[in-house]
């Protein structure tokens, strides 16, 4: 999936988590496994078609590098992650969806 690996975070463009960033922890046929470490942790990941969703440049090396040994990164880590990428895990600022249009 070019552009869509593990570890790479993406901003949701439709549906009722629009503009909410997660970072891909997998793929299921078609779908991507999508984590925000809060409201979709990595026990129940979202499941999202690619052109749901806005890839963005930043890629997350420590959590690439647990998904390809095969570990299941902790919620903490994914929120931390979000975070000091300048995505806030559940803040203000993704429910008025800025993130999303600093995306733009």
């Amino acid at each position: 999936m070019n552009g869509y690996e593990p570890g790479r975070i993406v901003l949701s463009k439709a549906g009722r988590d629009k503009g909410r960033a997660f970072i891909i922890v997998g793929s299921e046929g078609p779908h991507l496994l999508l984590a925000d470490g809060r409201l979709r942790r990595t026990e129940q990941p979202k499941k999202k078609k690619p052109m749901h969703v806005f890839s963005r440049p930043e890629l997350i090396t420590s959590i690439q590098g647990k998904l390809e040994r095969g570990e299941t990164p902790q919620n903490h880590e994914i929120r931390q992650a979000l975070r000091e990428a300048g995505y806030p895990a559940c803040g203000k600022e993704q429910e008025e969806g800025e993130a999303w249009q600093r995306a733009i």
